[in-house]
């Protein structure tokens, strides 16, 4: 008998506290995500992989002028998406399986989405992140900050979270053909939260640096 996808017991999670979560939403990340954007012409194509409600993140990309396409698994929660923001392209998928156009987007903000998918899979995941960005393009990623995978309690519910060991992941970006810019840990409480900026390469081994420095990580 096949085991449960953690990530599909996620989104389910994600369906049933939507409201509350999107009431309890913080945008910690506003100052980040200002960096990240700087330079970003209007117009430009942005993903927003595992955008939620559409709020914070989503709504501001569009008011910064940006063509949004936000993707989530969580049916509840792209639901708030489309009354908050009745603008925005959404698409309901899994980002492991999800179809989008090759080199589709000059850039990717993917806040909180990846240490919900299982770590086996986050080099694939990789991949296809750097797959969607347009040579040059830039991506903006949130990761778990230790190889802890396992059960978490939530607002009541218990969220699956997955990572690997900082050193791992940055080789694993590296791998799916990308430039790691910066990687920072932006809470050091509990298990850590690391803040990873990456381009892909116009050329093998050249590529513009968004924002911030090289990584000096524990591994």
């Amino acid at each position: 008998m096949p085991r449960p996808d953690p990530a599909r017991s996620v989104a389910a999670a994600y369906d049933a506290l939507a409201p509350r979560y999107a009431r309890a939403r913080r945008f910690r990340e506003r100052g980040r995500l200002d960096a990240f954007l700087e330079g970003l012409p209007r117009g430009a194509a942005v993903l927003d992989a595992g955008c939620g409600s559409g709020v914070p993140v989503a709504r501001h990309l569009v008011r910064r002028g940006l063509a949004v396409t936000g993707v989530d698994l969580s049916a509840g929660q792209l639901a708030l998406a489309a009354e908050r923001l009745p603008g925005l392209r959404t698409i309901r998928g899994d980002l492991r399986r999800v179809a989008l156009p090759a080199a589709g987007f000059q850039a990717i903000v993917a806040w909180d989405v990846a240490f919900h998918v299982p770590r086996a899979g986050h080099a694939a995941l990789f991949r296809r992140l750097a797959r969607w960005l347009a040579p040059g393009g830039r991506l903006v990623l949130t990761l778990g900050g230790s190889a802890f995978e396992g059960w978490l309690p939530m607002g009541g519910r218990r969220l699956f979270f997955s990572g690997h060991a900082p050193r791992h992941a940055l080789r694993l970006l590296r791998g799916a053909g990308l430039e790691v810019v910066s990687c920072d840990e932006d809470d050091a409480s509990g298990r850590g939260h690391l803040v990873v900026l990456a381009v892909r390469p116009v050329a093998r081994g050249v590529g513009p640096r968004p924002v911030g420095r090289r990584p000096g990580l524990r591994g």
